[in-house]
């Protein structure tokens, strides 16, 4: 699921050849959202776009909704992550793309940030680091 339609028809392009895949336009934050059930939720590359009240929103609503947990993965703020996405901005011709890059960047979560969250939902969470600058954040009762 994504709120972007256009994220949507991409996803659809890439896996055409998978027909069991499926993708829905829809906004996290929508009734409609908060009424569904999953196994699983995967959370890659979009929760650090949110303030803190909003992602403990979504995780505890998200975590109700949910039969074994959240796997979360999300942006490491680090001063190496952001100068080496700067280098390697120079081989990057869209600047979009580097300005959103380089914002994702700064907006990205430290461990202390994911342990806090974790205990405002009352869970004991699993997080690792990954490489290039990732944790990887599981959530589940």
């Amino acid at each position: 699921m994504d709120a972007n339609p256009t994220a949507i028809a991409y996803a659809n392009e890439l896996s055409a050849e998978f027909p069991e895949i499926s993708f829905k336009t829809e906004d996290i934050f929508s009734e409609k959202f908060k009424n569904r059930e999953f196994d699983v939720v995967l959370a890659t590359l979009f929760l650090h776009h949110f303030k803190e009240a909003q992602l403990v929103s979504f995780l505890g609503n998200t975590l109700k909704q949910t039969k074994i947990g959240i796997v979360v993965n999300d942006l490491h703020r680090h001063k190496l992550a952001y100068y080496l996405f700067m280098l390697l901005s120079v081989f990057i011709k869209n600047n979009m793309i580097i300005e959103d890059g380089l914002t994702s960047v700064l907006r990205g979560f430290k461990r202390n940030e994911l342990m806090h969250i974790s205990n405002k939902l009352k869970v004991k969470p699993q997080i690792s680091w990954k490489w290039a600058f990732r944790f990887q954040w599981i959530l589940k009762y």
